[in-house]
């Protein structure tokens, strides 16, 4: 026991911040050992545009398996064994009624881009569906 009384442990504290949130200077020993804080994210890792950020967030790539699975049924999207794509019109009314209900549902909710993204694939997948019961093309919701 005596051996382990002898022994010292040395604790550092590396946070980057103190207890009342100030920042920490890195001390000389951090710097010495290379032990520093990670450097800041690079602009490159940041969306460039509107757009960009629009299809990085969870409720946009949600809403956009529902959109491929509608043009998919409209036979808009190729098959991935380069057959000749089956068109399901109830399929694709389906999408299109579900995307509606989520748009309803999250109508005051959503960030200008996730709402333009969510507009623009509903009129798509309606334009696309009228296409295919030979109706004019009139979407509901829209001039």
């Amino acid at each position: 026991m005596s051996e382990k009384a002898k022994e010292q442990v040395k604790v550092t504290d590396r946070r980057l911040f103190t207890k009342d949130g100030v920042r920490r200077e890195t001390s000389p020993d951090e710097r010495r050992s290379g032990h520093s804080a990670p450097p800041p994210p690079t602009a490159a890792a940041e969306p460039s545009s509107e757009a960009d950020a629009a299809a990085q967030t969870p409720f946009t790539n949600f809403i956009l398996q529902f959109a491929e699975m509608g043009f998919l049924s409209l036979g808009q999207v190729p098959m991935p064994d380069g057959s000749q794509p089956q068109v399901d019109l109830q399929a694709a009314g389906n999408m299109i009624d579900i995307l509606r209900m989520l748009q309803e549902k999250t109508r005051g909710n959503l960030n200008p881009s996730e709402k333009q993204v969510m507009d623009n694939l509903i009129y798509q997948l309606q334009v696309g569906y009228l296409k295919k019961r030979g109706e004019p093309e009139t979407p509901e919701g829209q001039p």
